[in-house]
Formats: C-alpha cells, structure tokens, sequence
C-alpha cells in the first residue's frame, strides 16, 4: 500500500470511531490535524488488536503455558479460550515487530514499498506472514504502517512510545490482570496513556524538549488523570473480565476483595440473568438503592475505596496544569478540549458512582460538544472594556 492510501486509512479509521478526541483535533491546522489522526489509528488498531480475537484465522497458536513464542507452532482447529488469550498476545508480538521494521533505518523514504511497511504479506514462504495472511485486523494494521513511519520521522516521535502502548495493552493477555501495588497501577498507566500523550506532543509543539522533567511529570500525570477515570469508568465490564487494575493495596486497606465487587455488579445486572423479568427486576431495585446507600454512609468500605479513587484522580488532574503552558499556545485548545471532557465524565463518575457497577457512564453528545465549545469560546481575545 502506498503513502496515500495509508493517510486515507488512517482517516478512515479515525472518523470511523465517533471520538471526541478527533473532533478536538479541528483546532489545529490541517497536517498536524492528519499526523494527529496517524497516531490515532494506530492507538486504534493496537486496542482493537487486543480486544478482538479472529477465529476465522486459522493461524497456529503457542502454548499457554510460556510466555515467549517458540520456535514452532502445530495448527488447532478447536481453539480454546485460552487459546484465544495466547493468540491475542501473539498477533500483539507481530504487531509490534512490524512497528519495529517499519522504522528500521534501512528504509529510506515514505511511499516505498517493502514486506515490512507496504501492508501486503508478500512473501508467503515467510512462516510469520503466512501465519497472519487472513488476520483482517493486522491486515489494516500492516496498511497503515507508511503513514505512521512517515509522522514518526517527520516530528521526530521516538518509536519507543509506539512499542511502550503496544506493551501496555500486551499486559491486558495475562489473566487475571492484577496490579499488586501503586506503582504498578502508574506503570500500567504511563504504558497505555502517558506513552500516547508522550507520541502527540512533538505535533503540537512544544517549547521545551522532550525529556524536560516539568514536562515529563506534567505529561505523565494528564496520561494518568485519563487513565485513572477510565478504570472507575470501566468497571463493570474489566472486573467482569478478571481485570482488576486498581492496586491490591486499596482493596487490603478497605477490608475489600475482587469478589465483594462482583459480587456487587451481579446483583446490579441481576434481571439479566433471571426467567422472572418482575421479580428479578424488584431485587435490581432493591441492590441498587443497598449499593446507593452505601456511598451515602461514609465508614462504609466501597465509599472509602472510591472517595481514595476519587481524590487521587482529582490529584492527576491538578498535576497536568502545568502542561498547558509548555506546549505551543495554537495547540493548547486541543488538549483543553480533551481535559475538558474527560474531567466532565469524571465528575459525572463521581456525582453517581454506583451506576459503574452496573454500566459504562457517558457523556451525550450534548455534554460533549458543550465542552468543546467552552473551549473554542475561551479561545476569543477578550473584547477591550
């Protein structure tokens, strides 16, 4: 695939998912606008690399039992769950192993077609490509490598973000997913978040280098203001799947365990489990008003669990501040805007915690376009008095 066709994809890709975040990219003018949507896509198909799983692919599978590919594969017809798990990993090690090729220094310009950039599997003796040759997924993936080497050397990305998020979602195969202590919740954060906002700062300018450490620890804390509303978003459906990415330490200081909030989240989907649509729904009720009740009462332990959640987020959000002011001020109404509307969501976590037990809590597009309007609103000089 060549260049063009890469850009048209990524465009695609990133019109495709309805995020927020590309509407804030109209901010910006229109190459930095398309090097946004690069970085996007590939954020994208990384995610998507993770979260789908391709039975139809009858691409041979490592053991569960190792966490390494070994050298040869035998083909299974019958996959099971696990086996999906292990296969989601692998297509992640060859994904990241195409990012790695496709900025190897040995290619030279944008456009060039070769096995390792164009998108086509070319070589169909080679056991990897062959193994991967009907993964749609990677496939959109493979197409738009062109594009994301071209934005990488033009703004001088290092590539080692890239590889940083693929490491992050890599940690989401290995089940259950459970961060013994603070720091490797942040660890798990700066892979999957700050890497990202590590990846877009050299497109929005920014008036110190890199490895500033005002920038950096800046930087790192929006990745984890973000991240952190993700994970009260996102609870019902991650704990529902053995992923736990709060730190055991918080559930040890509550006297909490996993099981207490799913059990929690069973008794708030309860109608879907049952024949008895009335009864089921009076009990639905009746669990939501128990829990509700419970982070009305301070000295219970699931409202002192998330008032911590809540405050350390709170902190993230304070500690990104100073962020604004180091990138390139035509740039700033882009992460305004996404600050804007992740605060707005975590506030609405906060205002009614008790739903995520349940389900995802949203901003409508209402909510959404207000805060990108208080954005493009605040951007007007004001008027002399």
């Amino acid at each position: 695939m060549d260049g063009l066709s890469a850009l048209a994809q990524c465009h695609e890709i990133a019109t495709a998912s309805h995020s927020s975040f590309i509407t804030s990219f109209r901010f910006l003018p229109a190459e930095k606008r398309q090097a946004l949507e690069i970085i996007y896509a590939f954020m994208r198909v990384t995610d998507d690399l993770a979260d789908e799983s391709s039975p139809a692919d009858p691409s041979p599978v490592f053991s569960p039992q190792t966490e390494t590919v070994p050298e040869g594969f035998s083909l299974k017809d019958d996959l099971s769950v696990s086996d999906f798990t292990v296969r989601k990993k692998e297509r992640l090690i060859y994904w990241k192993k195409q990012i790695e090729l496709s900025v190897a220094p040995s290619v030279e310009s944008f456009g060039v077609s070769s096995p390792e950039v164009s998108g086509v599997l070319s070589n169909p003796d080679d056991s990897q490509s062959q193994r991967f040759y009907n993964d749609k997924l990677l496939q959109k993936g493979l197409s738009i490598l062109p594009a994301v080497r071209k934005v990488i050397r033009e703004y001088s990305i290092p590539v080692v973000n890239l590889l940083n998020v693929i490491d992050g979602v890599l940690e989401d195969t290995n089940m259950p997913v459970q961060m013994p202590t603070l720091a490797d919740s942040l660890r798990y954060c700066d892979l999957v978040a700050g890497a990202v906002g590590f990846s877009i700062l050299p497109i929005l300018g920014i008036y110190v280098p890199l490895d500033d450490q005002r920038l950096e620890q800046s930087a790192l804390a929006f990745g984890r203001a973000f991240q952190w509303t993700n994970f009260l978003r996102d609870l019902q459906e991650d704990f529902s799947q053995n992923r736990f990415y709060f730190p055991q330490t918080d559930f040890r200081q509550f006297e909490l365990t996993q099981e207490d909030f799913l059990t929690e989240i069973h008794l708030m989907n309860s109608r879907k489990f049952s024949d008895f649509p009335f009864f089921s729904g009076q009990r639905e009720r009746h669990s939501v008003l128990r829990l509700k009740a419970q982070f009305h009462t301070p000295d219970t332990p699931f409202y002192r669990f998330f008032q911590k959640q809540f405050i350390r987020t709170e902190t993230f959000y304070q500690e990104s501040q100073n962020l604004m002011e180091l990138v390139e001020k035509k740039s700033r109404p882009v992460l305004m805007a996404m600050k804007n509307v992740y605060y707005r969501l975590f506030q609405k976590i906060k205002a009614r915690p008790w739903i995520v037990f349940r389900q995802r809590i949203r901003l409508s597009r209402l909510e959404k376009m207000f805060c990108l309007w208080s954005v493009l609103l605040s951007s007007f000089p004001a008027r002399p008095a």
